[in-house]
């Protein structure tokens, strides 16, 4: 899950913080921690410098001054085990706009 959870609208010049939680019952991620958490814009990952491990199970996104956009957040499970290695976790749509 993310928090904050659904859609985020923030006024430019406002930074962008989205935390993704892993759920570690849920069986896809029974053995995984936050190191196998990503974050994506779109298709791109998320840049590292932006991405840090909060804790076990928790991976936040922290953008101090996000540019204008309409965009597509992804938390997605990394396994390498698999032919598709990014299982979508949660996302959340960032519209950040002025006034």
């Amino acid at each position: 899950m993310t928090i904050p959870r659904g859609d985020i609208i923030l006024e430019y010049g406002n930074p962008l913080e989205i935390l993704c939680i892993l759920n570690t019952s849920h069986s896809a991620a029974a053995d995984k921690n936050s190191s196998d958490l990503v974050f994506f814009l779109g298709d791109s990952e998320v840049p590292k410098e932006y991405v840090t491990v909060v804790n076990s199970t928790t991976l936040e996104v922290y953008i101090e001054k996000p540019p204008v956009s309409s965009s597509m957040y992804y938390c997605k499970l990394k396994d390498m085990s698999v032919k598709d290695p990014y299982m979508a976790v949660c996302l959340n749509k960032v519209i950040i706009d002025s006034k």
